[in-house]
């Protein structure tokens, strides 16, 4: 009898109720972060509408015909003049993907784009702990980014900032900072934001009198991704626009 017994256990539930609930929870996070990725996705695959987005694709072509434009090719009135293109890379992806899919190609750039910063916004989460508390924290955010996440390069800098804050928190090995440090630079301008982040997050576990040793990881991949953003066809001008653009009226 203690044999049979002893085969059942082996073959059935063990009835532990904290077993089949971490189960349960599991498979609830991973589909409520599914369903969080794929509104992201479809945010991203509506119909185009920016208009500042038609300068870029613009760009764009211009760059896959002739090179990066290193003067104004607009303007009449500043034809000519200086222009250091801060979003080529962002230029070219939207170029490209015209080429091979049209603007439905384009859309599928945004989309995928979009899909990815949701998924690092539920990442974010993780500290809130409850799916139910974790989904309401990031549903506001989704309903604003279906306003907010134009197909703009600004896109790729929240991006950009999303992924190295789940970097610090921990998730995935700290060099990978530094390969998207060298995107977020030739993409968009904002990456200067992403060291104010870094530096919050380095004082804020020195207030808490605990060691910030991932995030110092993180900040020194980060740093050299910087320095390799200057390896680029415009060079290290990149790296100074931002300060130059607090210059202009």
């Amino acid at each position: 009898m203690a044999t049979i017994q002893r085969a059942r256990s082996a073959v059935t539930p063990t009835g532990d109720p904290s077993v089949s609930d971490v189960a349960r929870g599991l498979s609830l996070e991973a589909l409520v972060g599914l369903v969080v990725t794929l509104a992201g996705l479809l945010i991203g695959l509506q119909r185009l509408s920016d208009n500042s987005f038609f300068t870029h694709l613009a760009t764009g072509r211009l760059i896959l015909d002739r090179g990066i434009p290193t003067t104004d090719p607009y303007s009449f009135t500043a034809a000519g003049e200086p222009w250091t293109v801060q979003s080529w890379l962002a230029s070219a992806l939207y170029a490209v993907a015209e080429v091979v899919g049209g603007l439905g190609g384009v859309r599928i750039v945004i989309g995928l784009t979009t899909a990815l910063l949701a998924h690092l916004l539920w990442r974010l989460t993780e500290p809130a702990g409850a799916v139910v508390v974790r989904a309401a924290l990031v549903l506001p955010i989704l309903l604003m980014g279906t306003e907010g996440w134009a197909e703009r390069p600004m896109l790729f800098g929240f991006v950009g900032l999303a992924a190295l804050y789940v970097l610090a928190n921990g998730a995935g090995p700290a060099w990978v900072a530094a390969p998207l440090l060298w995107i977020w630079v030739n993409t968009h301008g904002s990456f200067p934001m992403g060291f104010l982040l870094l530096g919050t997050l380095v004082v804020g576990r020195w207030l808490d009198r605990e060691p910030a040793r991932r995030e110092v990881q993180v900040s020194a991949w980060a740093g050299l991704g910087l320095l390799l953003g200057a390896v680029n066809p415009i060079g290290p001008k990149l790296l100074v626009f931002p300060i130059e653009l607090l210059g202009k009226a």
